[in-house]
């Protein structure tokens, strides 16, 4: 009896051991989508980030005006 419950359990390792490559592809699946998201959207943020950038000149362009504003009121 013993050894008939260890051919069984044998045969059932067997079948995890077929599911398991799907779940491998299911992986790979996941690390293909993660690569498409990570790219474009790294790309997007560098995108804003230059926008940012340009953005920060022009305050930088206001900036003069602030402190010789900041001046005049200290006199």
């Amino acid at each position: 009896v013993i050894q008939e419950e260890k051919s069984e359990v044998s045969s059932h390792e067997k079948v995890l051991q077929e599911q398991e490559p799907v779940l491998f592809s299911r992986e790979d699946m996941f690390q293909e989508q993660d690569t498409e998201l990570s790219s474009s959207h790294e790309e997007v943020e560098q995108k804003q980030d230059t926008e940012l950038s340009s953005y920060e000149i022009v305050e930088q362009e206001k900036e003069p005006v602030l402190s010789s504003h900041e001046e005049g009121l200290q006199e």
